[in-house]
């Protein structure tokens, strides 16, 4: 992980995500600022490409681009948040807008995503990008692969429900009979 890296996962760990969505995060902030490259972070220290709507933490940046325009025209959703830092871009928009409950995804759904498709359907739901939510997880998943970070899927084996132990104890018992 670069330090970039680091501060987002930090960010995200300190607000309630799970290890795993932790990294998605990661990636996302990755692949929304090309790997901390793109112009809207140089020139705004914004690595998830968020515009700016009087979020506290940022003023108005940089014009965004005319196929992201709003018409009519807003005094300020088109500009992109510009923030003092890397460590401000990452509060708002992990402490402040993914705290926020959208189109029916709650907080807790987003922090406790457990796969990249998980995530990038929530995020989809919640109206963050415009493609597919099958293509944005694996845009995630070369990103997760890019620094390293190997997330670990959940296990569905793990743990036997009480109803398949009861079946067992059951079988057990008429066995001996």
């Amino acid at each position: 992980m670069t330090p970039e890296d680091k501060i987002i996962y930090d960010i995200a760990i300190n607000n309630g995500f799970t290890p795993n969505a932790a990294l998605f995060v990661v990636a996302q902030a990755r692949l929304e600022s090309a790997d901390y490259k793109s112009n809207v972070y140089k020139k705004n220290n914004n690595a998830f490409g968020m515009k700016y709507a009087g979020q506290p933490l940022a003023t108005k940046g940089t014009r965004s681009p005319a196929n992201e325009q709003v018409s009519p025209p807003s005094a300020n959703i088109n500009f992109y948040a510009k923030f003092n830092s890397l460590e401000d871009s990452a509060k708002d928009t992990i402490g402040r807008l993914f705290n926020i409950k959208r189109n029916g995804v709650t907080p807790a759904m987003l922090k406790n995503a457990s796969t990249p498709l998980e995530y990038a359907e929530l995020q989809k739901k919640r109206g963050y990008f415009g493609g597919t939510a099958v293509n944005y997880a694996k845009l995630i998943i070369s990103k997760l692969k890019k620094i390293n970070a190997t997330y670990t899927p959940p296990n569905k084996t793990a743990g036997l429900s009480p109803l398949l132990i009861l079946g067992l104890l059951f079988m057990l018992y008429t066995l001996k009979r």
